[in-house]
């Protein structure tokens, strides 16, 4: 457990980057998409690939702004996903 926590301390740090439409397109069609969420405000999506355990790369693009984001959060935490950090 206190590896897991470690790991997760050094992943899952809550920090979003801006990416390009283009880059955000290519990470969808990389692999299948897993928690896919499609709304009038954004499309999000989860990489299917775990980094470890259950962290992965999550993808969102605001339809309102046209802007594109991804960071690394825990696949079973919604605290730590996107639409939350963005404050959608």
């Amino acid at each position: 457990e206190q590896h897991v926590a470690e790991e997760r301390k050094r992943l899952v740090d809550g920090l979003v980057k801006e990416i390009s439409q283009e880059d955000f397109d290519e990470a969808l069609c990389v692999l299948p998409p897993m928690k896919w969420i499609r709304n009038e405000r954004y499309s999000m999506f989860c990489m299917s690939e775990m980094w470890s355990y259950s962290f992965t790369s999550q993808y969102l693009r605001d339809k309102v702004t046209g802007k594109c984001y991804t960071t690394m959060v825990d696949i079973h935490d919604e605290s730590t996903w996107l639409d939350k950090l963005l404050g959608l």
